[in-house]
């Protein structure tokens, strides 16, 4: 795969190239390296959902910390609570020290579906 547009084959080039004119392809065994590849990205995907599960259950458990303690007129352990204000750095969050990209499904009032 080239991906320049100008050094990539033609479609006449192409067809006429060894693997997809000749019988080449058939003399490899690309079982093993396709699954193992496949196997890897399964993974990966998996890491990501558990790490995007947990990032947003720990977002959820600063909000619900910072709203149990603000109305005893402390301040939570993680930092200093402040008004959610629009583009800020907390963009709809209780502390200073979080960050979440502002989206209905991390709205404070209605916690994501998991």
């Amino acid at each position: 795969m080239e991906k320049d547009p100008e050094k990539r084959f033609t479609c006449e080039q192409a067809l006429q190239h060894p693997w997809i004119a000749g019988d080449t392809a058939l003399d490899k065994n690309i079982h093993q390296s396709v699954s193992e590849q496949i196997k890897k990205n399964f993974a990966k995907s998996k890491w990501k959902q558990a790490f995007n599960a947990t990032a947003v259950v720990r977002h959820m458990r600063k909000l619900q910390l910072g709203t149990s303690q603000e109305g005893q007129g402390q301040t939570a352990s993680h930092g200093e609570l402040l008004t959610p204000t629009a583009g800020g750095p907390s963009a709809g969050c209780c502390c200073r020290d979080c960050y979440v990209e502002p989206g209905p499904e991390l709205s404070p009032t209605m916690p994501p579906q998991l």
